[in-house]
């Protein structure tokens, strides 16, 4: 029997890709050794969460009964907390230290996790719907920025980045745990309602978060070399920070602090929304008064 409730794919497909899209890119690339180990870390990711999403999402689609269900879902509620909160302070600190420089730390805080609460309290179709505006801005304006800082480019900076004798699976295995992992937060958000088809809405999601990093994490190689991108604490907005059009459009970089903007406010905002929902499923019914504690800590991580 068809469910005639069931999101659209490309609403499904649009969370996975912009949840995806915030983990760590800010701040990527980690290494400057070679960039094999962040290839591999999201072939594996994307390859091993397709095949694992749709086991997964039938696990936590079914009905919480089992003591030990409840159990695993009071751990993946703290997990949710804890990756809004990582991502929350991530945000927070690069808007700090490389935008509002001279501003309050605790005001811009206080903002981005308003931001957070009211999403999070929002129906699912909301988030849905600015998750689908969130992918295509954000794929818009990096795939723009990437043509317009190729002024910057030096093809020399390529040279040695894949050389295999340089391959660390330590590496390889942090990419994967920063960037890859937490997007099963994202595959049980859309999934656990049975919204649609999660194999084929990982794997698309997958292309799509996988296209913008690669398209941020070379921007930046391209620019400055793997060595020195890697030691750079915002290397992709130290390049795109002298893309401009002539006179009149200048400080294009603007557009990427307001694609990361949505995109970090829509991976906390699904992470306190999945910890609500699981935490109803256990018996207990405060999802908003829930939403507003946790967004309130999100400040003190």
């Amino acid at each position: 029997m068809i469910n005639k409730n069931r999101i659209s794919m490309p609403f499904c497909v649009s969370v996975i890709a912009a949840f995806t899209a915030a983990n760590s890119l800010i701040s990527a690339p980690f290494y400057g050794s070679g960039i094999l180990p962040f290839i591999v870390a999201l072939a594996v990711g994307a390859i091993t969460l397709s095949l694992l999403s749709k086991p997964i999402t039938q696990f936590f689609a079914a009905p919480c009964s089992a003591i030990y269900k409840k159990i695993l879902f009071a751990l993946i509620i703290g997990l949710c907390v804890l990756a809004a909160g990582l991502g929350a302070k991530e945000y927070c600190v690069f808007i700090y230290r490389a935008v509002l420089v001279r501003s309050n730390i605790w005001l811009i805080r206080i903002t981005f996790c308003l931001c957070v609460f009211f999403l999070a309290v929002s129906e699912k179709i909301a988030i849905y719907k600015f998750s689908l505006l969130t992918a295509i801005m954000s794929g818009s304006v990096f795939s723009v920025l990437f043509l317009l800082s190729a002024k910057n480019f030096n093809i020399k900076n390529l040279y040695g980045i894949f050389d295999f004798s340089s391959f660390s699976f330590l590496q390889a295995g942090i990419y994967l745990l920063k960037m890859i992992l937490p997007t099963v937060i994202a595959i049980i958000f859309v999934g656990a309602a049975g919204d649609i088809m999660p194999r084929r809405t990982a794997a698309f999601g997958f292309i799509m978060s996988t296209f913008l990093s690669v398209t941020v994490v070379f921007d930046s190689v391209l620019s400055f070399g793997l060595p020195l991108a890697a030691k750079l604490p915002y290397s992709y907005i130290d390049d795109i920070s002298t893309v401009n059009v002539g006179s009149l459009f200048t400080r294009m970089d603007a557009f990427a602090y307001f694609a990361f903007f949505a995109c970090y406010i829509l991976k906390c905002a699904v992470c306190l929304k999945l910890a609500a929902s699981l935490l109803r499923s256990t018996g207990i019914k405060y999802e908003k008064m829930f939403c507003a504690v946790a967004a309130g800590a999100l400040m003190f991580f």
